[in-house]
């Protein structure tokens, strides 16, 4: 017997019998409903199961039979015991690690002794518990797999909160080859219907330094198809480099203009975030973020004209590969448009320097300092006539109220909320 949690069933009945299935979920008896399907996780007469069309078996509670068709799937558990990985129970590799991100030295570990306990066919030491999914019809995922060219797959149940989505990797010849987004929540579909628009931009624009994943839109469904960018060799670096330069050089130039700040959407989206927060009782915060971000704004000229330009929106290293002289880059879904300049380049540096190096505050700013004085980013300044301290400043604001209302709307938060939390305070508090 699984003890899944009910966000965890749901998660599987999405996965694969789509967003309006209405499964019973079985823990006694008593409990068997007429329905198309069923999660069941207690003994019952196989006779009394007859007229289901999927048996979705949580503990060897159904015997295989001919009138049905078996699939077997193994999952990993994150820390608080939800499921994060799922995947055929015969997969021969750890494909699911193709959504790990493995730039710390723990998580390279971690890498190294997987792909070597499943080339000894010892992968399942890995597993936390599996699943049987007997099937009279195809499931959507199986109409997924039927698209897509592969010999593997594995699927990420995603990150909890507000824009989950699950994804499914395929593998083919042990090549990556394609992704599917499955998002689970409406603000989730949204932001992959933004991807899908920011992405035939990017791509109408040709670019050169940059490799941008090719989509495919299924019709009547929220499910999006990725073609897998992943380079045959990428190129070892913990920092920025030419090729981050020369992507954003290649958007500015074909998308910057002009503008002022109090024309562009963002800022009178963060006044309206940071009056919401405000006048929250129960802040889950330290009050002096929002006091440092409301001097923030009183201090920055609305009337002022900035360059504007296309923006990724989560530009750091686990949204992209390096090549010896491009960066391919996926993972659009916050992508904007007339968005000042550099604030992708001071997510990459922050957002690398927490989530990964755990880097003290005092040092990010360090960097940060750093990065903007150096001859190669004063000559993108002089070229697209942008005052990067202003667009810092802006970076901050636009950033920080997005995420705090993200943040106070989250029931779980997981720790790096509160790193993000403390460095943001210290370097809103540097700039006040």
């Amino acid at each position: 017997m699984l003890n899944l949690s009910l966000e965890d069933i749901e998660l599987l009945n999405l996965l694969f019998f789509g967003k309006n299935n209405n499964a019973c979920i079985c823990n006694k008896p008593e409990e068997l409903k007429n329905s198309k399907t069923v999660f069941l996780n207690c003994s019952i007469p196989q006779n009394e199961l007859e007229n289901f069309d999927y048996i979705v078996d949580l503990g060897n509670h159904f015997a295989q039979n001919k009138d049905y068709i078996t699939e077997k799937y193994s999952f990993i558990n994150n820390t608080d015991g939800t499921i994060r990985w799922i995947f055929p129970k015969k997969v021969k590799t750890p494909c699911y690690l193709e959504f790990y991100n493995s730039e710390g030295w723990k998580a390279k570990a971690y890498k190294l002794a997987t792909n070597f306990l499943f080339l000894i066919h010892k992968g399942s030491i890995l597993q936390n518990g599996s699943f049987s999914l007997h099937k009279r019809k195809e499931t959507q995922l199986n109409a997924l797999t039927e698209i897509v060219e592969h010999d593997e797959f594995a699927i990420f149940t995603g990150t909890v909160g507000p824009f989950r989505k699950m994804q499914v990797v395929f593998r083919n010849d042990n090549e990556t080859t394609y992704f599917v987004k499955i998002p689970v929540t409406d603000d989730a579909s949204k932001c992959l219907e933004n991807e899908y628009q920011q992405l035939q931009k990017a791509l109408a624009l040709k670019l050169t330094c940059t490799v941008c994943p090719k989509v495919i839109k299924l019709e009547n469904d929220e499910r999006v198809i990725y073609k897998s960018i992943k380079p045959k060799k990428i190129s070892s670096t913990k920092g920025w480099t030419s090729a981050h330069y020369n992507t954003l050089d290649e958007i500015y130039n074909h998308t910057h203009k002009s503008e002022k700040i109090e024309s562009l959407p963002f800022w009178s989206k963060s006044i309206e975030q940071l009056n919401s927060l405000k006048a929250i009782a129960n802040f889950k915060f330290d009050n002096k973020i929002l006091v440092g971000l409301e001097t923030l704004i009183s201090k920055t000229k609305s009337s002022k004209y900035v360059t504007t330009g296309m923006l990724h929106g989560d530009f750091t290293p686990w949204n992209m590969y390096t090549t010896k002289d491009k960066l391919n880059l996926y993972d659009w879904e916050l992508s904007k448009d007339n968005m000042p300049l550099f604030f992708d380049a001071f997510h990459y540096i922050v957002q690398k320097e927490i989530l990964i190096y755990h880097t003290s505050p005092k040092d990010i700013k360090v960097m940060l300092h750093n990065w903007m004085q150096s001859q190669d980013t004063l000559n993108l300044c002089i070229n697209y006539n942008t005052e990067i301290s202003v667009n810092y400043r802006l970076y901050l604001i636009s950033t920080v109220c997005h995420y705090l209302e993200l943040f106070q709307k989250q029931e779980r938060l997981h720790t790096q909320v509160q790193w993000l939390i403390n460095t943001w305070t210290y370097l809103i508090e540097e700039e006040c």
